[in-house]
């Protein structure tokens, strides 16, 4: 048998190539063996960051620009959401002053329908809450029904009572039928010199379509219950009768002036005895001046002058700048709300024959009824 003198294994052998020692496992996971002498190792530099150009800088302060001012908008326009579809009245700021001491004006202008009574009583309830040392009411109005502006002077007169805060009236360009009848418990009328007030009185207006429907071919029939002869009075589609415009004076108007009568009497009996108001009852309008000869207004001035009586009526300290502040009724929000309060007339036309062609017909036909329909206002013709 044959030695192997270089201690190598063999190709017979088997046991790997030649030329190769054996691989001993305990030293596979040793470190590699050090570098070389005089091995310099590269270093991996990072990339140069590439130098923006001047547009490019002019872009991203652009953009920046443009994200910040995107932010302040939308708070801007929450805020807005949620002042104008919050709840009820609101009070803003209309004079600064001293904040011990406030006087709030509420408004009430147009027409006073159900809505302004609406408006009127939660405003009214809010001051209950947080009383105020007087209230100037701003009225610009030519009048109302007459339910709803009974409904308001209700109102005003319990708000008194309850609180003992001095009401004051500032009348505006027209004051006159409802509008005098809302500012008659004031405990003092102030008049701008153009203001036009007076109209006591009441009137019922209505209109009838006979002739038009038999141009048009319509015949209307009505049938009433046995017992319900008169159900059918002063309806639209046939001319009045002497007797059913009597009745309607006797059972609907007198009693209407009578009130209206009462009403301006209980508040002007300092200055006026119910004989002289019976007198200038007759739905006459007045200028300022006409009206302060006759002791239906204290006082020719402008906004200003009524704030002077109300914090004179609040018998505040002398020097006192009191706050001012008037209360309003928020609008919806939306583009449609906010066209709409900026005066836009051809887009409350537009709203209104929209909300018409929407109608079904048992809608228009109680739409028509109610436009139809005779109503007892306290009303001035003029404006």
């Amino acid at each position: 048998m044959s030695e192997n003198p270089s201690n190598q294994p063999s190709e017979e052998s088997g046991s790997g190539p030649v030329g190769r020692g054996p691989v001993d496992p305990r030293g596979a996971n040793q470190p590699p063996p050090p570098p070389p002498q005089g091995y310099a190792p590269v270093a991996m530099m990072p990339a140069a960051p590439q130098q923006r150009g001047m547009w490019g800088k002019l872009g991203a302060s652009l953009l920046t620009t443009v994200l910040l001012l995107s932010i302040g908008v939308n708070i801007y326009l929450g805020i807005i959401v949620a002042a104008y579809t919050g709840g009820g009245p609101r009070e803003s700021a209309y004079e600064d002053g001293d904040r011990s001491h406030r006087i709030v004006v509420l408004p009430i202008e147009e027409m006073v329908t159900d809505s302004t009574h609406a408006f009127v009583r939660r405003a009214l309830r809010l001051l209950e809450d947080d009383p105020p040392a007087a209230v100037v009411l701003r009225i610009d109005c030519p009048g109302g029904t007459v339910a709803a502006s009974d409904r308001v002077w209700h109102e005003i007169t319990r708000f008194k009572e309850k609180t003992n805060v001095p009401v004051v009236a500032s009348f505006g360009s027209v004051a006159a039928s409802g509008g005098y009848y809302i500012a008659a418990p004031a405990d003092a009328i102030v008049a701008e010199p153009t203001t036009i007030t007076g109209s006591i009185g009441v009137i019922v207006m209505g209109f009838t379509v006979n002739e038009l429907l038999d141009k048009i071919g319509v015949t209307p029939e009505i049938v009433t219950s046995e017992f319900s002869t008169n159900k059918d009075q002063l309806l639209p589609i046939r001319p009045w009768t002497d007797e059913e415009r009597e009745i309607l004076r006797v059972t609907r108007l007198e009693p209407a002036w009578e009130r209206f009568v009462h009403v301006v009497h209980e508040g002007r009996s300092h200055v006026l005895d119910e004989a002289a108001i019976r007198e200038l009852a007759t739905g006459e309008v007045f200028s300022a001046q006409q009206a302060y000869d006759l002791k239906l207004v204290d006082q020719i001035g402008y906004m200003e002058d009524a704030l002077a009586l109300a914090r004179e009526q609040a018998d505040l300290p002398e020097g006192v700048e009191p706050r001012v502040t008037i209360i309003r009724q928020p609008r919806g929000f939306g583009l449609m709300s906010l066209l709409a309060a900026s005066g836009s007339t051809e887009l409350d036309a537009m709203q209104q024959v929209r909300q018409l062609r929407d109608l079904s017909p048992e809608q228009l036909r109680a739409w028509v009824m109610e436009m139809a329909a005779p109503r007892a206002m306290y009303q001035s013709s003029q404006r």
